[in-house]
């Protein structure tokens, strides 16, 4: 059994040879269409693999199926150039390899798309990554693009444990540029509304056309949940639109009720879902009812795995310490414990190592405070000449009044000690 991993590029040569690196011992065959580079992406993508060139045609399926057509294998991976198989993945391919020679029963595995630099922590979604070559799956759509076959519906499944790491950002140009073709693609293919409106609401949230997004994403969600008979791919898209949802109404918006009705909605048509269950204990938590949010914390905690560092889990963390700090009137020995572990999860995680400053703070321990700051011995500090550096970078976190005036209150008696010779 062969693998042809195909790839569509054009000036991407700062990114690039990480997302071959981290496929060439997997598959047998990269195939790579450049759609028009200037700089050296052709040359970077020549010692990996085959490279074509075709034209760009302002269509994503096209140049996708261009590159298919040059693929010899029996399966065929998809990635972008900003992505990457995440090492841990690379080292279950070859076994997910020998399972694939003998599965007759799926026709698309989906991997888990994850980009850890996705704001408001919201960027985990399954995409459709291998499938079967030479049996008519096409893609299509101009933009947002996705695999289809024209006499029969798709078997796919959702591969939990295969992960690619996703770390392009997209651009207010880009987000002009897919309005365009979103509102195009409307007029010309308008028996699928829902899934231009949901992209559309993406590219406007990009532009922070908050109330705009909220419309989209709303008819979206409108179209597909008066649609009974969604398929599996359909199932998997309003799962995603009711993320979406929750994202802007719980971080944009801050309708924290609107965010439970949500979020339980979720977790009754996904039971496991993590980011429905961190919505709803971070909703509960923001309306005051800290033994709920407590709760679901902890549930989430208990079932999820603590090694990955993803987001919701580190957030899961930070939140669970405050709010055990806020149910126990203060009592900040049980949220630094939860914080302890968050950090030995997430070391460089900037707002953790303010959230154990705090506490250090609460102590009058300065010492420990910079040092856990800083990762640093105190003698190293120079002598804490950058008192407003770290002063606007505690504050550029979402804190309270009371919090920030602890933090200048530390600033403070840190600078009469470090004039005193700390």
């Amino acid at each position: 059994m062969k693998i042809s991993a195909c790839i569509i590029t054009k000036n991407q040569d700062k990114i690039i040879e990480n997302c071959l690196q981290s496929i060439v011992n997997i598959v047998d065959e990269i195939i790579v269409l450049d759609t028009g580079s200037t700089d050296n992406t052709i040359s970077i993508c020549s010692k990996y693999g085959q490279v074509y060139q075709d034209n760009w045609q302002n269509d994503f399926s096209k140049s996708r199926n261009k590159s298919m057509s040059y693929a010899t294998g029996d399966w065929i991976l998809f990635i972008d150039s900003d992505e990457v198989i995440s090492p841990e993945t690379q080292e279950r391919f070859e076994n997910f390899k020998i399972n694939l020679s003998k599965s007759n029963d799926y026709d698309v595995f989906c991997f888990s798309n994850y980009n850890p630099n996705g704001s408001h922590f919201i960027n985990t979604y399954f995409k459709s990554t291998v499938f079967k070559n030479n049996v008519g799956i096409t893609f299509i759509k101009k933009i947002h693009e996705h695999p289809y076959h024209q006499s029969k519906k798709l078997n796919i499944i959702q591969c939990k444990d295969m992960e690619i790491h996703h770390f392009g950002e997209v651009s207010k140009e880009k987000a002009q540029r897919d309005i365009i073709i979103l509102l195009e693609s409307i007029e010309e293919d308008s028996n699928q509304k829902y899934y231009y409106y949901r992209h559309l609401a993406d590219s406007f949230y990009i532009l922070k056309y908050y109330d705009k997004s909220l419309e989209y994403y709303l008819k979206s969600y409108k179209m597909l949940d008066s649609n009974k008979n969604r398929s599996k791919m359909q199932e998997m898209f309003y799962i995603n639109t009711i993320s979406r949802i929750l994202r802007l109404i719980v971080y944009i918006k801050k309708d924290y009720k609107r965010g439970i009705y949500f979020s339980e909605y979720l977790l009754k048509i996904s039971r496991d879902n993590l980011e429905a269950s961190y919505y709803l204990a971070f909703c509960s938590n923001r309306i005051s009812n800290y033994q709920k949010s407590i709760k679901i914390y902890n549930k989430i905690i208990k079932i999820y795995n603590l090694k990955k560092v993803d987001p919701f889990i580190i957030n899961t963390y930070i939140d669970l310490s405050r709010a055990l700090i806020k149910l126990f009137s203060g009592d900040k020995i049980k949220g630094y414990e939860v914080l302890t572990k968050a950090f030995k999860i997430s070391p460089e995680n900037n707002f953790i190592k303010a959230l154990i400053t705090k506490y250090y703070l609460s102590k009058n321990d300065y010492r420990s405070a910079i040092k856990t700051y800083y990762n640093l011995e105190i003698e190293k500090c120079d002598k804490f000449n950058t008192f407003s550096k770290i002063l606007d970078e505690l504050l550029s976190y979402e804190l309270d009044d009371v919090e920030i005036q602890e933090i200048k209150y530390f600033l403070k008696k840190l600078n009469m000690k470090s004039n005193n010779g700390l």
